[in-house]
């Protein structure tokens, strides 16, 4: 499986701080170690490596809201509820990431409305029917580290 490194967590972690994401509650109570475990980038579990790393790298903007999004899929109740409210949450995410990276000018705004449409379009993709089959996948395997409320 593949896994972001703990540098790059560590660096996620800080532009989670930064922007105010919205997390799930699970977050603050993962080490860096057990987010490794969790955390998979952008993209279905299932991708192979090299697909993954493409899809981080090209997507690189929205790498620190996959994370959220990942923690959701692993900690999920296996509901078609709480499946739409984690891609719901990940849209809010993308677009307050989107917000936080551009402050004005004619150029930087235009960016803003183009990573607005990408959040749009990464929010299509975990809203299909594979989207659903890979949050049902994480339900039935349950988590891989446990976490105490």
């Amino acid at each position: 499986m593949y896994q972001l490194s703990l540098a790059v967590l560590e660096q996620l972690r800080q532009e989670i701080a930064n922007q105010l994401l919205d997390m799930p509650w699970q977050y603050e109570r993962l080490s860096l170690p057990e987010l490794q475990e969790i955390a998979n980038g952008i993209g279905p579990d299932k991708w192979p490596a090299l697909e993954h790393q493409l899809a981080d790298d090209t997507l690189a903007t929205f790498l620190v809201d996959s994370v959220g999004h990942d923690i959701r899929y692993e900690f999920g109740d296996g509901t078609e509820f709480d499946w739409h409210s984690a891609n719901q949450q990940f849209l809010e995410n993308c677009h307050r990431t989107a917000d936080h990276l551009h402050h004005g000018g004619f150029i930087e705004d235009a960016e803003r409305v183009c990573l607005h449409e990408v959040a749009s379009l990464l929010f299509d993709a975990v809203e299909t029917p594979t989207g659903w089959q890979s949050y049902r996948a994480a339900h039935a395997r349950g988590p891989a580290v446990v976490v105490i409320p």
